[in-house]
């Protein structure tokens, strides 16, 4: 065969991207941390930052298979975000968890913003990395919560929808950034043309959208799982491709697919849901977590610069969601300790602060030394949500809520 070389070049990479993502992976969640950072964690002994074994950015062309396959992971990550929201709900979200989760956004988005501003980084660049910064992982500190047996609690109540909150709107104010903010100055067509779109969306997502779900399923009755699963990808692949088009970034379509099927019949949901959890823990997400770990070079942190830069964005992130949770005690009617609670345990970042780095890298928005300290800020947090987590529920008195 021409390509054998090749092919079997591109099989032993792969080969060891699988062995090392279970390996590492399987050892996290043996500890009890999320299996991510064992996926992360693969990519940076394979990567530059230690064996170089795999030279992603020495000779990307060789790599467009990794590449694809987390590019998909990252997108189905964005879509799944969108699908487990609801449209409704958000319109509906309580004070305390619309306070804390909207603050605590945008809390983090100015201030790590500003800090970066402050280091000497670029306006664009700045944006970005508060934009990253401004969306919390619920994985790390639920884990704890349920442990310390608090998940009925009221303060884990309102933690559970910040973080969709700050998920929602956090991914909304990416987008906007991108489309209004250029090297040239503010784009205000871009920006009309942003919130244009998302209006239209907005009127066809509440009232036509579940009406044509309900009247397919009666219709039609349950259709396979097979079926169900193409036509979304389809879906998820035309909106990637269009929003690519006309709105410079690929996931912004596939988060309104999410958005619009979480008012989908429940039983089309579960389907959707069950199938691309499974496809992507299966292989799209280790890919796409491993591609993260390939980009990242430890070694920028031994410039001083560097290092102190990512310190000081540690401190930032957990500044805005502890203060956060403050106002929400301050605003509503959530006690001091309820409110720290909250704040602590929305700490962690995961999984959509790297999609939004990892978008970032490849227009060439962030630099690569940025795009490593958005990775160490994640891998960071994740490792204190336990201790942050306990701090903050070993406070909140143990009854239940209605």
């Amino acid at each position: 065969m021409i390509y054998s070389s090749i092919a079997l070049s591109s099989i032993g990479d792969f080969l060891w991207i699988i062995t090392a993502a279970l390996i590492f992976s399987w050892v996290f969640r043996k500890i009890r941390l999320p299996p991510i950072l064992g996926a992360i964690l693969a990519g940076l002994v394979l990567g530059p930052s230690w064996l170089n074994i795999i030279h992603l950015n020495e000779n990307p062309l060789a790599y467009q298979w990794l590449i694809f396959l987390g590019t998909m992971g990252g997108l189905i990550l964005v879509f799944l975000v969108g699908l487990e929201s609801n449209l409704k709900e958000i319109l509906s979200f309580s004070r305390e968890g619309l306070t804390v989760g909207f603050s605590g956004m945008l809390l983090s988005f100015v201030i790590v913003a500003g800090f970066a501003r402050f280091m000497g980084v670029g306006t664009i660049q700045s944006l970005l990395l508060g934009v990253a910064m401004a969306i919390s992982s619920t994985i790390p500190s639920l884990t704890t919560i349920v442990s310390l047996r608090k998940g009925n609690t009221r303060a884990a109540k309102i933690f559970s929808v910040s973080s969709l909150v700050d998920d929602v709107f956090g991914l909304l104010l990416l987008f906007l950034v991108i489309n209004t903010f250029s090297a040239s100055g503010v784009n205000l067509v871009g920006l009309a043309e942003f919130l244009g779109l998302l209006a239209i969306f907005w009127v066809v997502s509440l009232t036509i959208i579940p009406r044509i779900s309900v009247w397919a399923y009666n219709y039609f009755d349950y259709p396979s799982e097979q079926t169900t699963s193409l036509l979304t990808f389809i879906f998820i692949l035309i909106a990637a491709i269009a929003a690519e088009d006309f709105f410079y970034e690929a996931s912004f379509g596939v988060f309104l697919v999410g958005l619009a099927f979480s008012t989908l019949h429940p039983l089309y949901k579960y389907e959707i849901k069950k199938v691309f959890l499974s496809l992507g823990d299966m292989l799209l997400f280790p890919a796409f977590f491993v591609m993260i770990g390939l980009n990242v070079d430890l070694h920028v942190f031994s410039s001083s610069y560097w290092a102190l830069f990512a310190i000081g964005i540690v401190i930032a992130a957990i500044i805005g969601k502890v203060l956060a949770g403050l106002i929400g005690a301050w605003f509503t009617r959530l006690s001091t300790s309820e409110g720290l609670a909250v704040g602590l345990s929305l700490i962690p970042r995961g999984g959509v602060s790297l999609v939004i780095a990892s978008l970032a890298l490849s227009k060439q928005l962030i630099s690569p030394s940025l795009f490593s300290s958005i990775v160490l800020v994640v891998i960071v947090t994740i490792l204190l949500a336990p201790v942050f987590s306990r701090i903050g529920f070993s406070r909140v008195e143990s009854k239940t809520t209605n």
